[in-house]
């Protein structure tokens, strides 16, 4: 575990560990009848968060303390679990469950909103919070926590700890995927200026760490699915005030003129149940229910119901609290009130373990959260003031996603990372209908251009089932892969797809063993386990719609080869694959077709064998006969091999033209893998004068509108398609791409604004 600030806590929290699990329980020296007491001692370390920084960090915690400290003897302690009022929401439903059961489900309930709104900002904790963020700070373990008493399903005994954790991990394990879209995040205009005072950070860098974060939560079980649980958590707000909110839908209708001025009873307009954990303007935790929502209300035996609900308020009467006055609700308060942690020292003391979070839990809220929080990671948070006065953080629900309701142009800025600073790029400033190498390019921040190819791949699918009843799309695999398999299985798209219509083929597989290559279809390494793992359990698929690559046992050579080509052909079309999605490697390569591989880019069948290293993939053959390819590529990383192919484009292209010495100045720095960064040394010149864009502009090779292709001079004899598809400029056997360009389709790249090569001149492009 790397020691630096953000990994210091759980070494402090091992450290403890080492020191008492030192400490005996049994003194040799001693005899026990001197001390009887003695064999019956005990101990439990409690640990508080942060239990981790991500999945991986937070199962090397596990793994060390499991070797220090038994199960028995640790307690991972999260204390909003200890508040009183979430304390009583299993007990509520529990008590309640014959009138609340019959609306705890899709039907009825519109959405729950669980929030954690702070006046005070970070300053003071910024070492520890600039690192986390809200997000694993609040929502990871809190809010996560408190979702799951909600969505669960209400377990028969509330005192059988182990039932409570099966059916809290039975709805934590059926989330649909986080994803960009579902997500909103802010930072406070002052956060950075407490960063700088804190830390003594250079004043030339930034902090893009949210403050502010609001999250869709979907989940993919019968009694919740299309139900968003919104979680949100910020600082520097118009309140403290942290509640449960969960909102059924309106089922009463009036036939009242619509120009009368009568006031109706609010509570036929909001239908609520809320646990207030805390709020400014509430004397105690409370459970406010909307009059008339349920037809007896049975309070537990530490809660009364509060007839003067007046007196709750901390201000004047009349209160308005969640869209209603106060008296529209039923008022239940606890009889006493007691911080959380006297009742975690108590239950710790008790031997009591049901505050106490478990592994596995913990395990399953970082993978639901580690996935998105590494997507935000480059995304500028919004800029809102303290208190918010301008509704800057407002938002909406818009397709299974979260938008912020108002456009501010001056605070959406995506930051391209440098060599020493973020450069501020407007969000509104993206190139439209621009072109990369003689094909249509969409160039977005890494979540927005998820959506696009989404939004492709639905558009590509909706096209193919009107056209032939199907749609065969082949994915591949790869780091690339892992994003998009997350935005398909999102609640937006899980749903909307026409999965019932949809083929799912493998661009490629690994296929050496275990110890080498991943090792089989059913190896968590391979490609398909994770798409399977990522995707395929979150939509419907019948198994006559899964084509796995047969590499079963390790076995792959010409034969498995063939057998997938026969059930490519058999099953498909003219075996004419509708949409095939591509990564494109640090190297070039693309599938499992890699530069240089001369045997394997020759074969003519539609799937080719790899020897080194051992795979088997989709062959040139297969992506030149399919109808679309998309080209997928994203991070800084694979900013030098675009630029390696623009140029050597422009070296074969300007050699055509009989420009050998421009060529051969340019290609140099190809050959020498010394390529300059446009968006690190502000576009260097590639010639004397001439910068990389302006050679690609007059090369015709990246193009600002697609008219601009048509004017590209032509050269005597040179094949029509060859001027329109530039990739054929390209060597086929150093990129593989040029000789896998589809005949009779379309090909679209999609690339994020770190690994285009010119993303430093999106601000000089009209909006």
């Amino acid at each position: 575990m790397t020691l630096s600030r953000i990994r210091l806590f759980p070494t402090l929290i091992l450290a403890v560990a080492q020191v008492l699990s030192q400490i005996p329980l049994m003194s040799p020296l001693l005899p026990t009848s001197a001390y009887p007491l003695w064999t019956q001692a005990w101990m439990r370390v409690a640990f508080e968060k942060p239990f981790g920084w991500d999945s991986s960090s937070a199962e090397q915690l596990n793994s060390q303390l499991s070797r220090l400290l038994s199960p028995e003897e640790m307690c991972r302690i999260d204390h909003y679990l200890s508040k009183q009022a979430v304390q009583e929401i299993l007990p509520f439903r529990m008590r309640n469950r014959n009138v609340l059961d019959p609306l705890w489900n899709r039907l009825d309930v519109e959405r729950v909103e669980i929030a954690l709104k702070e006046k005070q900002g970070a300053k003071g904790r910024i070492d520890f919070f600039d690192d986390y963020g809200i997000i694993r700070d609040i929502m990871q373990n809190h809010l996560t926590e408190i979702m799951s008493l909600v969505a669960m399903d209400t377990p028969f005994n509330l005192s059988n700890h182990d039932e409570v954790w099966r059916n809290k991990m039975a709805v934590l394990t059926r989330i649909h995927p986080l994803c960009p879209w579902t997500a909103v995040t802010g930072q406070y205009d002052k956060y950075f200026q407490e960063v700088l005072e804190e830390t003594k950070r250079a004043a030339s860098n930034h902090s893009l760490t949210s403050t502010f974060a609001a999250v869709a939560v979907y989940f993919s079980t019968s009694r919740w699915e299309g139900v968003p649980f919104l979680l949100m958590s910020g600082k520097s707000l118009s309140e403290s005030a942290s509640y449960i909110r969960v909102i059924f839908r309106h089922s009463t209708f009036t036939l009242q003129p619509t120009t009368s001025s009568t006031t109706h009873n609010s509570s036929s307009f909001h239908r609520q149940l809320i646990f207030v954990i805390g709020h400014d303007s509430l004397r105690s935790p409370a459970i406010l229910i909307s009059r008339g929502l349920l037809t007896k209300v049975r309070p537990g035996p530490n809660w009364e119901e509060l007839l003067d609900v007046e007196a709750l308020s901390t201000g004047d009467e009349g209160l308005h609290i969640f869209g209603s006055p106060l008296m529209d609700y039923q008022v239940l308060v606890p009889r006493t009130t007691c911080d959380a942690y006297s009742t975690i020292i108590s239950d710790l003391l008790g031997g009591l373990s049901g505050m106490c979070v478990r592994e596995e839990t913990l395990t399953a809220a970082w993978k639901m959260w580690s996935p998105l929080l590494q997507t935000l990671a480059q995304r500028s948070p919004r800029i809102y003031a303290h208190g918010d006065p301008n509704s800057t953080l407002d938002f909406e629900i818009v397709h299974g996603g979260l938008k912020f309701k108002l456009p501010d142009k001056k605070t959406l800025v995506h930051f391209i990372q440098s060599d020493d600073h973020f450069q501020p790029v407007p969000a509104y400033k993206i190139m439209e209908n621009s072109t990369l190498l003689g094909d249509p390019l969409v160039a977005l921040p890494t979540e927005d251009l998820l959506s696009a190819l989404v939004l492709h791949i639905q558009k590509s699918a909706n096209e193919a089932v009107a056209r032939s009843g199907e749609f065969h799309i082949a994915l591949p695999g790869g780091h690339t892969s892992l994003a998009l398999f997350r935005a398909l299985a999102s609640a937006r798209y899980a749903t909307t797809l026409p999965w019932e219509r949809m083929h799912v083929w493998q661009t490629d597989e690994r296929c050496g063993g275990a110890s080498q290559d991943g090792g089989g279809i059913e190896n968590s390494g391979s490609n398909f386990a994770l798409l399977r793992e990522i995707l395929l359990q979150h939509v419907t698929l019948s198994p006559s719609q899964l084509h796995p690559i047969p590499v079963d046992n390790h076995h792959c050579g010409p034969t498995e080869a063939l057998d997938y080509a026969a059930e490519l052909i058999s099953t498909v079309h003219e075996g004419r694959l509708d949409l095939v999605v591509l990564g494109l490697g640090k190297d070039g390569h693309v599938a499992s077709l890699f530069p240089g591989d001369s045997a394997a880019l020759s074969v003519v069948d539609p799937v080719v064998s790899i020897t080194m290293p051992r795979r088997l993939s989709l062959s040139v053959t297969s992506l030149r006969h399919a109808r679309s390819v998309a080209i997928v590529v994203t991070g800084q990383s694979k900013r030098k091999v675009l630029e390696s192919m623009i140029l050597a484009a422009i070296r074969e292209r300007t050699k055509k033209h009989g420009e050998e010495e421009e060529a051969e100045e340019v290609g140099g720095g190809v050959e020498q893998n010394n390529v300059q960064d446009p968006g690190r040394q502000g576009a260097t010149n590639t010639m004397e004068g001439e910068s990389l864009e302006e050679k690609e502009r007059r090369s015709g090779i990246f193009s600002e509108n697609h008219a601009d292709d048509k004017n590209i001079r032509k050269v005597k004899g040179e094949k029509k398609r060859e001027g329109r598809r530039l990739l054929f400029w390209l060597n086929p056997l150093q990129w593989p791409l040029a000789a896998a360009h589809p005949e009779n389709g379309s090909l679209k790249w999609f690339v994020d604004l770190e690994a285009l090569p010119r993303a430093r001149t999106w601000s000089d492009h009209g909006s």
